[in-house]
């Protein structure tokens, strides 16, 4: 059964309906007519909720079928209340334990088919029975003409003619089996690459561990542009071999034309440089320069001149990722490490083959690699075949929230996995073991939750002693477990507890000493940013916050020698992030978090640079950046003296 077709195309009700009993046969107890569902808190968010049925599984259960038309315009991802509200009306645990529901508007060819399910567990107490409700978790794939939908298409014509479940649904929408399968993928990928390039030894003498480090970069730097290019930042023809064979000779000695003329100008001279400094353009020739791109050798006639246009729009990045690693460029002993070079010379000294990107399915020999003689004739294919077949999101998943697609946050499990393959210590373990080497999200959570909680306790529970309000009578830490919530369920706290814990958020300072690629950075900040939407929805009290950071930073400056115009501007800029016809408020959130309460250094350069690029994803995700974010995460090693973090 091919789903795919149907999943690429705009929603029609008639399709899912066929569908849905072809999935499910005489489980999918469809009415006759839909059923519409009237509540005023769907109002602004959705625009008709109608029933379609029940689905009752094999396993006794009932999931409610619902047709959703969405407001136009409107994110789903930024207004989670209007879906958690729909939980909590529709799921009773009792005669109803979860949904099925196609989210579409009138306004976009695209819609979401997702999953809610939500449990009550059991526990014994004080020699009691007490049931307690979890929040609403939601699986979601992304369909539609914008998307690739084979994950869907294949998960779901599994179920067709078997005996359908709860948890059998639920595995259909699981998220961890797609990851496991993207890495064997880019596993076996990344071993056969390492048996085809070559790069420099100016510095790094050792072979198997310059070939490791370069194609592990290579790879981290290809997937964040993915991700920029699902946002639109990045244009698809870059990665079109059809679009770059009008422009390139493939004139190259190592069969590396498209590496070279294509990506490196792409990485070297684009997204590492601001235009600000100066135009964009190809480096003239025996000249030197650090920035300008090079190989125009390697386009056909008037394609050099195509190829800029085609950039002259992509935004500079300042995370470092993007940095040409060259050293003495400028001299006449120049030390290549990526051998970004015009100088014909150094054309043999690197080879990343056009192949590698684009080619279609072959068998090699990984045995080698594996140490396992199964591996001896594994299917590879090219990496933008393998990118090609799955669908990427900007969004990072929370534990209760879910795309079934490949998130930002697989940037790093992707680095600290291929990094720990070919360290000494963990290769053994890691080849065998694909994908074990990354902190559960769970786990995170569990940790960002717990350490959230102490510092709230410490800095403000002894100012909170109980009010006369019966709702204010409970202690602060057990009104605070509603506040780290992702139910729907009240707080209840007076508005100044309220003002005293976002100030406590505000003025908070987390320091991950060994980030990584920043999984503990990166949950405290969803976590906080969840917070404060709960707590201040309108930021009244982050701004007063942050307004008053700025107002005495200006007065020590008014009393002392430092420039007062840098202060002023603070201010404007400040005033200017909490006016919602500019900034969206949760990019106000984000930006003054990231730059005020969280740090993390790490020994390994990499994984920073792909903790600060997921921060910068996360500011994009609401709103293209209004200015370089000042992102303090920096390598190093922790107890030791370390530079700057600060970009300026």
């Amino acid at each position: 059964m091919n789903l795919q077709p149907l999943f690429q195309s705009p929603y029609s009700r008639e399709a899912w309906r066929d569908l849905l009993h072809t999935l499910f046969g005489s489980a999918a107890e469809l009415f006759v007519h839909p059923v519409p569902i009237a509540d005023g808190a769907f109002h602004g968010v959705f625009v008709k909720v109608l029933q379609l049925g029940d689905l009752k599984t094999a396993d006794g259960k009932t999931t409610a079928i619902l047709d959703i038309e969405v407001a136009d315009g409107l994110n789903l991802q930024r207004n989670r209340a209007g879906v958690r509200h729909l939980a909590a009306r529709l799921i009773d645990g009792v005669t109803r334990q979860a949904i099925l529901a196609v989210f579409h508007s009138s306004s976009s060819p695209d819609w979401r088919f997702s999953f809610i399910i939500r449990d009550k567990t059991f526990d014994l107490a004080s020699g009691r029975i007490h049931a307690r409700e979890t929040p609403a978790r939601r699986f979601t794939y992304l369909l539609g003409p914008g998307e690739k939908c084979r994950t869907p298409a294949e998960r779901f014509s599994t179920l067709a003619g078997t005996a359908i479940t709860l948890a059998g649904i639920e595995e259909a929408f699981k998220v961890d089996k797609l990851t496991r399968e993207f890495y064997g993928e880019l596993s076996d990928w990344y071993f056969w690459a390492l048996t085809r390039v070559r790069f420099p030894d100016d510095i790094e003498k050792d072979k198997d561990t310059r070939n490791a480090t370069m194609t592990i970069r290579l790879i981290t730097r290809l997937m964040f542009v993915w991700f920029l290019k699902k946002k639109g930042l990045i244009p698809d023809c870059l990665f079109d071999k059809s679009a770059v064979d009008e422009w390139l000779t493939y004139a190259d000695a190592t069969g590396s034309t498209y590496y070279k003329a294509v990506l490196q100008n792409l990485f070297f001279a684009t997204l590492n440089f601001d235009p600000k400094e100066g135009t964009r353009g190809f480096m003239e020739w025996n000249k030197k320069g650090t920035l300008a791109y090079r190989y125009k050798r390697f386009f056909k006639r008037g394609a050099a001149d195509r190829f800029l246009a085609v950039c002259k729009d992509i935004p500079f990045l300042n995370g470092g990722l993007f940095e040409n690693l060259d050293k003495d460029v400028e001299t006449e002993t120049p030390r290549r490490i990526d051998c970004f070079s015009n100088a014909v010379e150094n054309e043999k000294r690197l080879a990343v083959p056009d192949d590698l990107f684009f080619s279609q399915e072959q068998t090699v020999d990984l045995s080698v690699f594996y140490d396992d003689t199964k591996k001896s004739a594994v299917k590879v294919k090219g990496l933008f075949e393998i990118l090609n077949a799955y669908n990427f999101t900007v969004e990072e998943n929370t534990p209760y929230d879910k795309d079934v697609a490949l998130d930002p946050e697989l940037l790093g499990q992707v680095f600290e996995n291929l990094l720990a393959s070919y360290n000494p210590e963990t290769k053994t373990t890691a080849r065998k073991q694909t994908g074990s080497f990354y902190t559960p999200r769970e786990i995170v959570q569990y940790m960002v939750d717990e350490s959230l909680k102490a510092h709230l306790l410490q800095k403000v529970g002894q100012a909170f002693l109980p009010a006369l309000q019966p709702d204010l009578a409970a202690p602060l830490s057990q009104r605070l477990g509603a506040l780290f919530s992702y139910n729907d369920e009240p707080l209840h706290f007076t508005e100044a507890e309220r003002a005293d814990i976002v100030q406590a958020l505000f003025t908070c300072r987390i320091l991950d000493p060994a980030c990584g690629s920043g999984a503990f950075p990166m949950g405290a900040l969803q976590q906080m940013v969840h917070m404060l939407n709960r707590l201040d929805p309108d930021n009244t009290y982050l701004k007063t916050q942050a307004l008053k950071q700025v107002q005495d930073a200006t007065n020590a400056v008014v009393n002392g020698s430092s420039d007062l115009d840098d202060k002023m501007d603070k201010m404007r800029d400040t005033l200017r992030l909490f006016d919602e016809t500019v900034t969206r408020p949760d990019y106000a959130r984000k930006l003054l978090l990231i730059e005020n309460s969280i740090y993390g250094v790490d020994i390994q350069p990499v994984a920073v640079q792909i903790a600060k690029l997921r921060f910068f994803i996360s500011l994009i995700v609401e709103q293209p950046t209004q200015r370089g974010a000042d992102i303090p995460v920096c390598a190093g090693q922790a107890g030791m003296p370390v530079p700057p973090c600060r970009d300026d």
